[in-house]
């Protein structure tokens, strides 16, 4: 199954005539994300919203954008889910598996292909996977707000 991996690395690297507006965006998203990690839960969702706003505006490959969006989306499920509100960790779900099914369709999957992502990532797998890269990023503690 294509799309949705978890081993990238987090930095977004694009061959492009703008390597110093991406070097920015790159420089921007890391703060972001140092402040999701650090931070309270407020703080961990207003930058992960930021984040999302900054790739949603960027001008990036579509498949750059999916993978990134469909991530930010996943932590914000997470994040949601961890506060019992199920209203908004739905909404977070559906988003993040919406940019889960469009990188594995830019990546060139068939629709049958794209369909069963929605059966492999699944809430659980969302959370495993956002989980996995967090920890991988603060020495295995994961998130300030988790703790």
């Amino acid at each position: 199954m294509t799309g949705c991996a978890a081993g990238e690395d987090a930095k977004i690297t694009v061959p492009t005539d703008s390597d110093d507006q991406i070097q920015l965006l790159n420089e921007r998203l890391h703060t972001l994300y140092h402040a999701y990690l650090n931070g309270d839960r407020e703080q961990a969702r207003a930058s992960l919203h930021q984040g999302i706003s900054l790739i949603e505006q960027a001008e990036v490959p579509p498949r750059v954008k999916a993978h990134s969006l469909w991530l930010g989306y996943a932590r914000l499920y997470a994040l949601a889910s961890d506060d019992s509100n199920a209203e908004v960790s739905a909404l977070y779900l559906l988003k993040a598996q919406y940019w889960c099914v469009r990188e594995a369709e830019l990546l060139g999957v068939s629709e049958t292909e794209a369909a069963e992502v929605l059966n492999t990532f699944g809430p659980e797998r969302m959370v495993e996977i956002v989980t996995q890269w967090d920890k991988k990023h603060t020495d295995g503690k994961g998130p300030a707000y988790a703790r």
